[in-house]
């Protein structure tokens, strides 16, 4: 590996524009977005100041690619251990969501950034002793990390996590 990709290995793993830009080849942010990216970075890392965070803007502004879809295959290759939970006004957007956070966690560029962060292989519904896979629970495999999504009236009650 020449040194200018390790350089950009090293800035993906550490900045989630850079993450987004290295897993979709072709995206190009706008000043908003690093706005957005900056501050759900300082999020992840703990900042005091960004313990609680809303993203307000008009639909199409690129909020659910970098928040719901982005963000948290970015948080998992960062800590294969967090607990996720995503919710949505309706189920079935929940589950797309859940279904395009694995997509990504799929990928080679995935892979080649974060390998101890994998997913089952195979959708798995419920099958004891193996790793869930579906749209609507995912976890890390060889981890305690999971995601868990639910529309209005889905149940998330007695589910923990660190990141709603």
């Amino acid at each position: 590996m020449g040194a200018i990709r390790e350089m950009t290995v090293r800035q993906a793993r550490l900045c989630l524009l850079k993450f987004t830009q290295f897993t979709w080849v072709g995206y190009s942010p706008n000043w908003h977005h690093a706005v957005i990216a900056d501050a759900l970075d300082r999020m992840l890392d703990g900042d005091p100041e960004y313990s609680r965070l809303q993203i307000n803007m008009p639909p199409q502004h690129g909020k659910s690619e970098l928040a719901s879809r982005r963000f948290p295959a970015y948080a998992f290759g960062r800590n294969p251990n967090l607990a996720v939970i995503a919710t949505s006004y309706s189920a079935t957007l929940a589950e797309k969501m859940n279904r395009d956070v694995q997509r990504i966690m799929d990928t080679p560029e995935y892979a080649e950034l974060f390998p101890e962060s994998r997913l089952n292989g195979k959708n798995i519904r419920t099958v004891s002793g193996t790793y869930l896979r579906n749209s609507e629970t995912f976890e890390i495999v060889g981890h305690r990390g999971v995601y868990q999504c639910a529309g209005v009236e889905g149940g998330i009650t007695g589910q923990g996590g660190q990141l709603l």
